[in-house]
């Protein structure tokens, strides 16, 4: 076991958050709501630390150790930072024709230079046709019809894959060396998912049956693995942007107010939900997996 082990870590964490937003209504028939902001945040992480099996004099503690068969020391520092730009802006026409765009922009320290950035924009639309003039249906008193398409990324890969990696050897004829670990990616960049909604939202006898139906196609690119790389290569795996799938299905959530008195209240929930995925490309080792 372990006669004697000293470890000393520091940790320091940050964020800030700016957000500015800016409200106008012009008239009964204008309104617009507009948001930008600047996200920064980061961490940064010291471990150092040495354990020993044998301490020749208590009196020196452990800065004096002396060990005849085994001594470790163990250090590691890692530092990252996440910057994100962003804006929305919601604008509708007398309450009845709704239209949203954001954009996002992030920088991951995660990937190199040339390839930090990923930029995200998406928008949707709304159209409540029961506020039209035209609409008077019988005990059909909400329907809206909307729609969305837009970017999301992913940055889940870990905080030096894109740089590599180095080791020690162990200590052989009385020397050590440092050799590549893991291989460099400075190619690698943000996993990029495409997604289109489409959905209805309406209420019968004054909103005591609502019903809410969607339909979503969601396409997620550049997926970020690990590869298993040839032998002659000298390393085991590489992180790369390799491979699409496909996620599409449908929603239905119906909602009922059966009884609504003053003692007493009965309600109905019902969802149903259809998923479906397809993967589109992969590297051959994840699609035997998938096979099995």
């Amino acid at each position: 076991g372990v006669n004697g082990a000293i470890y000393w870590t520091d940790q320091t964490s940050w964020s800030n958050e700016n957000t500015l937003n800016y409200k106008k209504r012009v008239g009964r028939s204008h309104n617009l709501d507009l948001m930008a902001g600047l996200s920064l945040q980061g961490q940064k992480n010291t471990y150092d630390g040495i354990a020993s099996t044998q301490i020749t004099s208590e009196e020196l503690g452990i800065a004096g150790i002396h060990t005849g068969n085994y001594q470790k020391v163990q250090s590691n520092y890692y530092d990252w930072r996440m910057m994100s730009a962003f804006l929305r802006a919601n604008y509708n026409f007398r309450y009845k024709y709704y239209f949203t765009f954001s954009f996002r922009a992030d920088g991951s320290s995660k990937f190199a230079e040339g390839n930090r950035w990923g930029y995200f924009p998406a928008a949707s639309a709304g159209w409540v046709v029961s506020e039209e003039k035209f609409w008077n249906v019988r005990n059909f008193n909400s329907f809206k019809i909307r729609a969305s398409y837009g970017l999301t990324g992913n940055n889940y890969i870990g905080l030096y894959d894109a740089y590599g990696g180095f080791g020690a050897t162990s200590i052989y004829n009385g020397a050590s060396a440092i050799l590549p670990t893991a291989l460099p990616n400075m190619r690698l960049k943000w996993e990029t998912t495409h997604q289109l909604d489409i959905g209805v939202d309406m209420g019968f006898f004054n909103d005591r049956i609502r019903l809410m139906a969607d339909y979503y196609n969601k396409k997620t690119t550049d997926l970020l693995f690990s590869v298993t790389l040839p032998d002659t290569s000298g390393y085991g795996s590489a992180r790369q942007n390799v491979g699409s799938v496909r996620f599409y299905g449908a929603e239905v959530e119906l909602s009922t107010v059966n009884i609504q008195s003053k003692n007493f209240t009965w309600t109905t929930d019902f969802t149903y939900s259809f998923n479906m995925n397809k993967v589109l490309s992969l590297p051959d080792e994840y699609l035997s997996l998938i096979h099995i």
